[in-house]
C-alpha cells in the first residue's frame, strides 16, 4: 500500500513546514556542490547595523515542567486567538505502564568514568519484599524500564555487581548472563564492591574483613581489621565502621589497600551510621543523631546540623548529598549535577534545601549522577541522568514508530531547541512538558516561522520581524534590520535572512555561557558582523526552502535546482549552484559531527525517488576556523523514497528506515505522515543523539530515535514496570 506525504515541503533538512499556511523556511541542517560563486552582492556591506532591543513578553512562559491534559486547549480554528473550551490535545501514556511496588529495599551502582565527556551512565536496583530484584539502567544497552534478574531469591543487599543474600551467600550480576552464586562464600554479613581496584570486601558476621580479588578469584583476609559492624565501598575506597563506633578510612586512590594504612577517621562521638559517594565523599552520623560531611581529599570533617536526625543519608557525584528527615521529606545540598537538587537551583547549593515532590520517604540512595527515594508504600521514585535508563520510567530510545500524543493544525515541527516545538496556523506556539502534556508558549504571538542559534529560539512573524528568545521563551531581544524579511534559518554562528525583496543577508553572533544545572549553557547572544551574501536575484526569487549546517546554508529553487554558500575567512557568504545533479526534491542536511573536520552528508532526493549523497568538507580540512566550503555528489544511495529529513527515510510503497542506524529496522507504517523535523546532536566528545518527530494526516505525533525527553528529568516521578 502506497502512504502520500500530506502538504510536505522540506524546510531545514527537514519536512517541517506546511507551505499551504504560509511562506517557506525551516531550521538547520546541511548540504553542498562545486563550483564557483555568482554574481555580485546587492547593497553596501559597510553600512550594514544590526542592533538588538529589549521585547519582553508580557506573560510569563510556562516552565515546562509539567502540564495537565485536561486543561490542554488548542486553537479552535486556524488564526483565531480564541481557544476551544474543551481540550482537542490527546495525550495518552505510551503504553498501559503499572507503577513498581512493593518494594522494601533500593540500591544504586557507583560508576566512575573520569574521561567521559558527559557520558553519565548509571544502574539502579529495587529488592521487594520476597528478596526478589530488579534492575534497569547501564547494561549492554540501555535498559529503561525494571526488569525482573531471574534466579534470585532472598536478596538483602547489592554493591556493584554483586548481591548478598539473608543466607549470607554472594551472587555475581553479569551483563546479559544469569547472576551466579560466588563458589566459597559464607556467613557475610556484608559487602562492597571497590571497582576501581576489582576487589570486592566482605564483611563476615564474626567480625572479620576478607578481600576477593575478581580477577584471581583469591579470597584473604585483612587481619588488621577485626570487631568490625559495617562496611561500606566507594569507587575507590572503603570506610570500616567498628562495633564500637570507631571509623577508619582506607584510601584506594593512591593504591594503598593495606589494612594496616587504615586511617581513623576523628567524628567526635560514636559513628552509626556513614554513607559514601563513588569518590569517597561521605555523610557520617553519630549515635545522637549529628551529621557531619567527610571530603576524601583534605580527609576533613564538616559539621551539618541541618540534617541531624536522618533517617537516612545519600551521596552522588563529587559532593551531592541528601538525608531523609523523621517527617519523611527528603533534604540535599552541595553541587547540583544533573539538577539533582532542581533545575532552577544553582550550580552550588550551600545549604540543604527540600527536594519538591517528595514525601513520605523511607530512605534515599544515590548513584553519580542520579538518585532514588523509596516511600512508606513500597514505591520507587527517581530523578537526574537517564543517559542510560537509569531512572526507570522513561525510555531512552524509541527504535520503532511510537505515537507520543496529538494535536491539531500543526504548521511547522522544530527539534533543533532543548525540546520539541510547534507552531500552530493561528502563529501560537506549543511545546510538550516533561510528562509529554501540550502547553502552549506564552509570549510569542502572529509566528510565522520558529528557527534557532546556539539552540536559543529565533522567531519570524507575520509583520517580518526578527527576535531572539531565551532558551525557554522569558524574555526576548528584536533584530533591526535594514528589510523585513520572510524566511530565516539559523546555522552554527550565524542567521540567514531572506529579505521580502529577497536578499539574502547573514549576521553573526556571539555568545555568552553560565553554568546551570551542572550544564554549560548559552545564556545570550550578541550580533556581530551583518553584510548580504553573494547570490543572484535570477533565481534567489524561486526559493522554496532554505538549509543550514556546521559551516554554511543551502537553498533550492521551486524548478529543483540546488545551491550553497562557499565561504572565506574576510569575505562574504557567496551562493553557487551545485553541479551534477538531478532535477531535485528535497534536501536533508544531517548536522554531524561538530568540533571536527570530518565531511558531512547531505542528502538529495530527485523527483524520481533516487537519494544521492553530497559529501560537505572544510579546504583546508585541518583548520579550526572555516576557510571555504567545497563539495561533491556521490552516486545514488535508495529508490524508491517518497520522503527524506536527516537520515530518515520513507519509501512510496508505505515503510519507514533510517539509513545505517541499526537500532532502527525498517518497518510499515500506519499512517500518513505530513511534517516531518529532524535533529543530529553529536560533538567529538561526549555522547550525542538524535531524534524524528513526525505530524501524521490524523494529527498523532510520532518520535523515532532518542527520546527528547529521555536524557535528564530533574523532575522525580515514580519508577514504572512495562
Amino acid at each position: 500500500m502506497s502512504v502520500m506525504l500530506c502538504s510536505l515541503i522540506l524546510y531545514g533538512g527537514v519536512y517541517g513546514y506546511d507551505r499551504s499556511a504560509g511562506p517557506v523556511v525551516s531550521a538547520a541542517e546541511t548540504l553542498v556542490a562545486e563550483n564557483k560563486p555568482l554574481a555580485q552582492s546587492p547593497g553596501k556591506q559597510a553600512d550594514i547595523q544590526v542592533q538588538m532591543s529589549s521585547c519582553s513578553p508580557e506573560n510569563p512562559v510556562h516552565s515546562g515542567k509539567s502540564a495537565n491534559p485536561a486543561s490542554v486547549a488548542t486553537p479552535a480554528n486556524p488564526g483565531n486567538s480564541k481557544h476551544d473550551s474543551k481540550p482537542q490535545a490527546n495525550w495518552r501514556n505510551l503504553k498501559p505502564y503499572r507503577e513498581l511496588d512493593g518494594i522494601a529495599a533500593i540500591s544504586t551502582g557507583k560508576i566512575f568514568d573520569e574521561a567521559g565527556y558527559g557520558w553519565k551512565p548509571g544502574i539502579s536496583y529495587a529488592i521487594a519484599k520476597d528478596g526478589t530484584v530488579w534492575s534497569w539502567g547501564y547494561a549492554e544497552e540501555a535498559v529503561s524500564f525494571p526488569k525482573r534478574l531471574e534466579g534470585l531469591k532472598r536478596v538483602r543487599q547489592i554493591s556493584g555487581s554483586f548481591a548478598l543474600t539473608t543466607d549470607g551467600d554472594v551472587w555475581q550480576l553479569a551483563e546479559g548472563k544469569s547472576p551466579k552464586q560466588v563458589d566459597g562464600l559464607r556467613d557475610i554479613l556484608s559487602i562492597g564492591e571497590m571497582e576501581m581496584h576489582g576487589a570486592l570486601y566482605l564483611l563476615k558476621r564474626d567480625g572479620t574483613v576478607w578481600r576477593l580479588d575478581q580477577e584471581t578469584k583469591k579470597l584473604a583476609r585483612l587481619p588488621e581489621l577485626a570487631n568490625i559492624r559495617e562496611i561500606d565501598a566507594s569507587f575507590f575506597s572503603l570506610f570500616i565502621l567498628e562495633q564500637n563506633g570507631k571509623l577508619l578510612y582506607l584510601n584506594g586512590r593512591s593504591g594503598g589497600l593495606a589494612d594496616e594504612n587504615a586511617q581513623p577517621v576523628e567524628v567526635p562521638g560514636r559513628v552509626a551510621r556513614v554513607s559514601t559517594g563513588y569518590d569517597g565523599h561521605a555523610l557520617i552520623q553519630t549515635d545522637k543523631g549529628e551529621v557531619y560531611v567527610f571530603a576524601p581529599k583534605e580527609k576533613a570533617l564538616q559539621r551539618m546540623p541541618q540534617a541531624d536526625g536522618a533517617k537516612a543519608l545519600a551521596v552522588a557525584g563529587n559532593g551531592t548529598y541528601f538525608f531523609v528527615k523523621a517527617d519523611g521529606s527528603v533534604w540535599g545540598w552541595g553541587e547540583n549535577i544533573s539538577g539533582l537538587l532542581g533545575e532552577n537551583r544553582p550550580d552550588m547549593v550551600e545549604a540543604p534545601v527540600p527536594i519538591d515532590g517528595l514525601s513520605g520517604i523511607a530512605d534515599v540512595k544515590a548513584g553519580t549522577d542520579h538518585a532514588l527515594a523509596l516511600d512508606n508504600n513500597g514505591h520507587v521514585y527517581s530523578w537526574g541522568s537517564n543517559m542510560t535508563g537509569q531512572l526507570g520510567r522513561i525510555p531512552v530510545i524509541f527504535d520503532r514508530w511510537t505515537e507520543i500524543g496529538e494535536l491539531a493544525n500543526i504548521r511547522q515541527a522544530v527539534t533543533q531547541l532543548e525540546r520539541p516545538y510547534f507552531v500552530l496556523r493561528d502563529g501560537s506556539i506549543w511545546s510538550l512538558a516533561d510528562d509529554r502534556s501540550a502547553y502552549q508558549v506564552q509570549g510569542p504571538a502572529n509566528i510565522e516561522k520558529l528557527a534557532s542559534i546556539y539552540k536559543l529560539p529565533v522567531t519570524l512573524d507575520k509583520d517580518g520581524q526578527v527576535r531572539i528568545w531565551s532558551d525557554r521563551f522569558t524574555a526576548c531581544q528584536t533584530l533591526s534590520l535594514p528589510a523585513p524579511v520572510k524566511n530565516v534559518v539559523g546555522g552554527e554562528e550565524h542567521l540567514l535572512l531572506q529579505t521580502k525583496d529577497d536578499r539574502f543577508l547573514t549576521v553573526e553572533f556571539k555568545p555568552e555561557y553560565e553554568e546551570r544545572a551542572g550544564h554549560s549553557v548559552v545564556s545570550k547572544i550578541i550580533p556581530g558582523k551583518a553584510e548580504f551574501a553573494v547570490a543572484d536575484p535570477a533565481w534567489t526569487s524561486r526559493v522554496t526552502a532554505l538549509y543550514a549546517n556546521n559551516h554554511t546554508f543551502f537553498a533550492l529553487t521551486d524548478d529543483g535546482r540546488a545551491y550553497y554558500a562557499d565561504k572565506s575567512a574576510d569575505t562574504p557568504f557567496s551562493f553557487a549552484p551545485m553541479k551534477g545533479l538531478p532535477k531535485l526534491k528535497a534536501l536533508a542536511p544531517e548536522y554531524f559531527i561538530r568540533y571536527t573536520v570530518e565531511p558531512e552528508s547531505v542528502w538529495a532526493l530527485d523527483e524520481n525517488g533516487r537519494v544521492h549523497e553530497i559529501i560537505v568538507h572544510k579546504v583546508p580540512p585541518y583548520v579550526a576556523k572555516l576557510e571555504a566550503i567545497k563539495a561533491k555528489t556521490g552516486d545514488a544511495k535508495e529508490n524508491g523514497v517518497l520522503a527524506i529529513s536527516g537520515r530518515l527515510r520513507i519509501t512510496k510503497d508505505g515503510h519507514i528506515f533510517e539509513h545505517e542506524w541499526e537500532p532502527f529496522k525498517r518497518q510499515a507504517i500506519p499512517d500518513q505522515v505530513r511534517l516531518i523535523s529532524s535533529v543530529y546532536d553529536y560533538a567529538i566528545e561526549g555522547p550525542g543523539s538524535h531524534y524524528h518527530l513526525l505530524v501524521t494526516a490524523k494529527d498523532k505525533l510520532v518520535v523515532i530515535g532518542y527520546n527528547p525527553f529521555g536524557h535528564l528529568s530533574s523532575k522525580l516521578d515514580k519508577v514504572v514496570v512495562q
